[in-house]
């Protein structure tokens, strides 16, 4: 509770006195904003310094939120209670309150006349909304970014209001930090707009520091070693970053290309393939996408990674130009396996004691319609549907054949693994291109790229046997296409209208056998 009334009349005042912004800035500026974390666990004694503006540095890094930030904007919005912080007194607070709730109704007062239905009424209205709702802590973020250091400060305080947020759950205050974390979203979406972004390619005599950044932000397919990431940009490979003037030397997103004469079909081939060193690039025609990292958790909900792949496919173009004719991504399905089982219980024509239930038995046969196939490749007599939610749901130590473990997918062509093909593969297509969450893609991969503009272009059976994507995906990877300029824009806003998305004449094959 504290914490919300700490929040709510930086939420509710317009602005009471711009002494007190300058004062909270001069106090922001001394504890190093260059720095992420804060010291909560000083003394009485110093915390009356700092709350004073004395010059106290940084102490260690604590994953809590800056109490130190919030006590300096309380005390930019309402004055704490007392003479001393910008020269604003709880008198000047509560005359602050007075005038926003007089222009709220004087805004409404106008637009209730009969003037107030003209346009210039209308307009003038809505300027002045936006003026008296605007949050004051919006003008000390502006005034931060304008120190040294103070958005990559803004950047990493709001990646501590999301963790907080996380943290804390339904607590009352967690809508108000919801609230700052929106605002705070859409300045930096301003400051890093794609424009402003430089895109550098990485290779091995890149500086040692960004490479090594490049390592530890890997976040979809880990870099064991050094030899790993010389490989990652070496011959046929290519390594891209975005960054900004105001984080110096420091990657907000990655980007991994491989180029090939082929789409890929198998990530451990891709990653494991190795080129000739005197090898030239006449035959390479295809630039696949496998790994998209982006680095900063406060630039969370800024689209800034299918930016970098357009960005890209424009660089191999005039790298080689007439040459290139594929660009694709091979990229996993997180979520298509939890969706997946999830379905299949609700669809379980079985009771708990183990007999026939009713009402799932038709739409389990659509989710597998070549159950006997199954049935057979298991060697097991038994009703076809019991089969597969028995070897699909259930856990290693209650069925040795369960598919939780990875023995099954040893063997690509035995006949468990062929049997289990096409109806997961179906399955896949209709995870990507028919569920969704509020008209969008349910995986959130898919919603990447086909926010970008691509097109579910094909899925790859058994792509990535490793324990995780087994775990994920039953192995299953996807290849999204990423077409020319003018068709992306219109796949991209078409999709973010109305939900529809592209695919290729192979995954709406896969989609008829559902039908």
């Amino acid at each position: 509770m504290a914490l919300a009334s700490s929040l709510c009349p930086i939420r509710q005042l317009k602005k009471p006195r711009f002494s007190a912004l300058a004062s909270c800035i001069s106090c922001a500026s001394p504890f190093s904003l260059s720095t992420r974390k804060y010291d909560v666990s000083r003394d009485s004694e110093e915390r009356q310094q700092l709350e004073r503006g004395s010059n106290i540095t940084s102490g260690p890094s604590l994953k809590t939120f800056p109490s130190h930030l919030l006590a300096l904007l309380r005390e930019a919005g309402r004055g704490g209670g007392r003479e001393g912080v910008g020269g604003v007194s709880q008198h000047q607070s509560t005359a602050a309150r007075t005038d926003l709730l007089n222009s709220l109704e004087a805004t409404q007062s106008q637009l209730l006349s009969p003037e107030g239905r003209s346009e210039v009424t209308l307009l003038r209205s809505e300027s002045n909304l936006r003026q008296v709702l605007s949050p004051f802590y919006r003008d000390v973020f502006t005034e931060i970014s304008r120190l040294e250091h103070g958005i990559q400060f803004l950047v990493n305080l709001r990646a501590d209001i999301l963790e907080h947020t996380k943290a804390i759950g339904d607590h009352s205050s967690s809508y108000l930090l919801s609230e700052m974390a929106g605002d705070l979203r859409d300045l930096l979406s301003q400051w890093f707009s794609p424009s402003l972004l430089d895109i550098q390619q990485l290779t091995w005599e890149s500086p040692c520091d960004i490479m090594e950044k490049v390592s530890e932000y890997e976040a979809v397919h880990r870099l064991r070693h050094w030899k790993d990431l010389k490989h990652r940009v070496g011959r046929h490979r290519r390594c891209f970053v975005f960054t900004h003037r105001s984080l110096p030397r420091e990657p907000l997103v990655i980007l991994h290309v491989a180029l090939t004469t082929e789409p890929s079909s198998n990530i451990k081939a891709l990653l494991n393939r190795s080129v000739e060193r005197n090898s030239d690039f006449s035959a390479v025609t295809t630039a696949v996408f496998y790994s998209v990292s982006p680095t900063q958790r406060g630039l969370s909900g800024i689209d800034l990674g299918y930016y970098i792949i357009r960005r890209v496919v424009a660089e191999l173009q005039r790298e080689f130009p007439g040459q290139l004719a594929t660009f694709v991504t091979l990229s996993p399905v997180p979520g298509f396996r939890r969706w997946l089982e999830s379905r299949l219980r609700q669809s379980s024509p079985l009771s708990v004691e183990g007999e026939r239930g009713g009402g799932g038995e038709r739409e389990l046969l659509q989710l597998f319609p070549e159950a006997s196939d199954l049935t057979e490749a298991l060697q097991v007599k038994c009703i076809p549907e019991i089969i597969i939610i028995w070897h699909v749901c259930s856990s290693r130590e209650t069925n040795p054949l369960a598919l939780s473990q990875r023995d099954w997918a040893v063997d690509r062509n035995g006949a468990l693994a062929n049997a289990l093909r096409s109806p997961l593969l179906s399955l896949c297509a209709r995870y990507l291109v028919r569920e969704k969450r509020r008209s969008k893609a349910l995986d959130p991969v898919a919603h990447f790229h086909l926010s970008g503009g691509a097109s579910v272009w094909r899925l790859n059976w058994l792509a990535d046997p490793s324990p995780l994507g087994l775990q994920n995906s039953y192995g299953v990877m996807c290849n999204y296409r990423y077409h020319r300029l003018p068709q992306l824009n219109v796949n991209s806003d078409r999709y973010r209208a109305t939900g529809k998305v592209t695919v290729s004449d192979g995954v709406q094959d896969l989609l008829q056998q559902l039908d």
